[in-house]
């Protein structure tokens, strides 16, 4: 019984099957009190729940706009937009509080689901950067020196740790150490929450998108391609990714 969201007042706001958790219809999306970032327009899609999205292209190419308008934080100007169920968020420049890592990460400091945050600690790998930590998860970030990497790792596990039906993943990846470390994360994140609805924006090739059920690729706000890997590299040829990839190789060198 979760009320959808919809969108208003422009445009019709279409019926949904339960079946879906987001429908846009020709959308078209602006940024509130002009807020940075690429604006969006004529975007139609259908994703199912418990769907694993893609969402590639270049920087400022959108992908970064395209989970803010699904989360609610752009303006609809034109089509109509629906999304259903409830969403969890993990931001492409990570926020922290001057708290405790466990109270970053379950805003209390004796999380109530002791075991389910013990597996999130795994999943997102906060568990290997408590190691060191004299404290553990109770050290403060005012305390210690955490890298770019492991206050990603501790928004991810934010994310992960809330129940939702709709999880974004906004770049959360690209600043840890290594790829192999990002793919594995993002590897682990999916499984952990393989029944609910995952959209992950990514900057760099990996295997995973070869298993998305979606691939979207942005573009100056608009999205040019859409469909499966497979369907992708059969309209578009076999180098369709290989731009992706060797952006990607460049950044490992």
């Amino acid at each position: 019984g979760k009320k959808p969201r919809a969108y208003a007042p422009v445009g019709q706001v279409i019926s949904v099957p339960d079946a879906y958790h987001i429908q846009l219809d020709h959308a078209s999306f602006l940024w509130d009190n002009r807020g940075v970032g690429q604006s969006l327009r004529d975007i139609s899609l259908r994703i199912r729940s418990g769907q694993f999205v893609a969402v590639l292209g270049a920087t400022a190419s959108g992908k970064s706009s395209l989970l803010k308008a699904l989360l609610g934080e752009m303006t609809l100007t034109n089509g109509s937009a629906k999304i259903s169920g409830s969403t969890s968020y993990a931001p492409q420049e990570p926020w922290t509080l001057a708290e405790s890592i466990c109270f970053n990460i379950t805003f209390t400091h004796n999380p109530p689901h002791p075991e389910h945050y013990k597996d999130i600690l795994e999943v997102s790998g906060v568990a290997e950067d408590l190691e060191p930590l004299e404290n553990g998860d109770e050290t403060l970030l005012t305390e210690a020196n955490f890298t770019p990497a492991q206050i990603a790792r501790i928004s991810l596990a934010r994310a992960l740790y809330r129940n939702a039906d709709i999880y974004l993943f906004d770049n959360v990846f690209s600043s840890f150490e290594t790829e192999k470390k990002a793919d594995e994360a993002l590897e682990r994140a999916l499984g952990s929450c393989k029944y609910a609805t995952r959209i992950v924006a990514l900057s760099h090739y990996t295997s995973a998108i070869e298993r998305s059920d979606l691939i979207l690729y942005m573009k100056d706000g608009a999205m040019i391609h859409s469909g499966s890997y497979h369907q992708l590299i059969e309209a578009n040829g076999p180098e369709f990714f290989d731009a992706l990839r060797l952006e990607t190789d460049a950044r490992n060198l």
